[in-house]
């Protein structure tokens, strides 16, 4: 196996799900132009891409009452924390359950004050 195949089949799957940058998906098909080898190693990989996708669409999701008493029971409770900084400075980002949704925050600690910079909600309807 040549070594530009090498390099290729290792992004084939990340191609087959739409994973690849620009620059990656034009090397891939201009190696595929010429390498037969490849293009059914892609076939292959875009069968599998499909049939992973159809299963997963056909994974029933949580009951809405199951969120909402999930919801009822962790209102406020943090999610995900992630700190990064001293004890000068940081920066924190969090996500915790809200009764309107999933906020994500971002905030600056600075010398002992601690200032929030951004707020996003999402809708818990918008995510079920």
């Amino acid at each position: 196996m040549r070594q530009d195949c090498t390099e290729t089949r290792e992004l084939l799957t990340w191609y087959a799900s739409g994973g690849l940058a620009p620059s990656e998906q034009g090397t891939v098909l201009a190696h595929l132009g010429a390498c037969e080898a490849c293009r059914l190693e892609l076939a292959e990989a875009l069968r599998v891409a499909r049939a992973v996708r159809s299963t997963v669409r056909q994974i029933p999701g949580p009951p809405r009452r199951a969120l909402a008493h999930v919801l009822a029971n962790t209102e406020g409770v943090p999610i995900a924390e992630i700190e990064m900084g001293s004890s000068l400075a940081g920066v924190s980002l969090g996500m915790s359950a809200g009764e309107r949704g999933l906020p994500i925050r971002g905030r600056l600690r600075l010398l002992g004050r601690e200032v929030e910079i951004f707020r996003v909600s999402r809708s818990l309807s918008a995510a079920v």
